[in-house]
């Protein structure tokens, strides 16, 4: 399977999602939706109808939902588990953030 079949996969998943109301009120988001599924939209957003608007949506409902799960593991003395998506090698820009979050005992970083 290539990579724009794979994209196609998971924006059905997400339509699908969006159909079972997988995406309204206040409940969680199942967690069979990732990170690559957001992506996937974004990178098919022109070829849907309506798919900004989509996009725009479904982040502003995972980016809530995500503040939320980090409240929650903040104030239960948890983790936070910290990524950093570099573009390329070559355009590490994020080096000086990456030092002070790792320095936050609050937080893992890395791997």
């Amino acid at each position: 399977m290539n990579q724009q079949e794979i994209y196609i996969n998971q924006v059905q998943e997400l339509l699908d999602g969006v159909d079972r109301g997988d995406f309204t009120g206040a409940s969680d988001i199942p967690a069979q939706y990732t990170y690559g599924h957001l992506n996937a939209l974004f990178q098919l957003i022109d070829q849907l109808q309506n798919g900004q608007e989509l996009f725009e949506k479904l982040y502003d409902r995972i980016v809530a939902f995500s503040k939320r799960k980090i409240q929650e593991k903040i104030s239960s003395g948890q983790k936070v588990r910290v990524a950093f998506l570099a573009i390329s090698a070559a355009e590490w820009a994020a080096d000086k953030v990456y030092r002070i979050l790792s320095q936050d005992e609050r937080l893992v970083c890395g791997g």
